[in-house]
């Protein structure tokens, strides 16, 4: 009998891992705030007038977020990175 084996399926593997990159789940709107005020030494709500609090992408390391600047009135994105420790 032959075995086959999820590792020797490359379709599988090829779907799995394009769904790890692409469509992961958002991390929590605290914790993009956490790291924002870690990198910019300042709250979210000090530096934008305006800051989407679902972001638009959700990728394996970052999230990506609609905002406007306090004193523009242009919409930017903004990425977020969560920073992993191994």
């Amino acid at each position: 009998a032959q075995k086959t084996s999820i590792l020797n399926d490359h379709n599988y593997l090829k779907i799995k891992l394009s769904t790890l990159q692409d469509n992961s789940p958002f991390h929590s709107l605290e914790q993009t705030k956490i790291i924002f005020q870690k990198n910019y030494n300042c709250n979210v709500e000090d530096f934008f007038s305006y800051f989407e609090e679902i972001p638009i992408f959700s990728g394996c390391i970052s999230q990506i977020y609609l905002c406007k600047f306090n004193d523009e009135d242009d919409l930017l994105i903004m990425k977020i990175t969560i920073l992993i420790n191994i």
